[in-house]
């Protein structure tokens, strides 16, 4: 797991990303590959923290990391979907967003670099 700690506009932003990213997914896919469910189940877990005003964001932590980390399951994960070969007929520009969104989401989950810290 990684040390990196979430401000509140940075849990809106990610929440947005999800967002943009899981309605990406439902209107291109007639059946929802799994790894959908954790980005929803994670968007959905921001709304409800930013809405009851929680104060233990190290608890929110905790939780988008662990649904992040079922997101990459093995054979079931993202990681292991291969949207242009699902969709053939998608112009490179869908491919790109589709990736681009999923970085987006990925930097929410990068450790904290030590670079420059002594």
């Amino acid at each position: 797991m990684s040390e990196k700690n979430y401000e509140t506009s940075e849990l809106k932003e990610l929440k947005d990303v999800l967002q943009a990213f899981t309605e990406f997914v439902w209107e291109m896919e007639e059946y929802l590959p799994e790894f959908y469910h954790f980005f929803d189940t994670m968007r959905q877990n921001i709304e409800i923290f930013l809405r009851v005003g929680e104060e233990d964001e190290e608890q929110i932590h905790e939780i988008l990391e662990r649904d992040w980390e079922k997101a990459h399951a093995p054979l079931v994960g993202v990681q292991c979907y291969d949207f242009q070969g699902t969709h053939p007929e998608a112009e490179a520009g869908t491919c790109v967003y589709f990736a681009n969104l999923l970085t987006e989401i990925g930097r929410f989950f990068e450790p904290v670099s030590m670079l420059g810290v002594f």
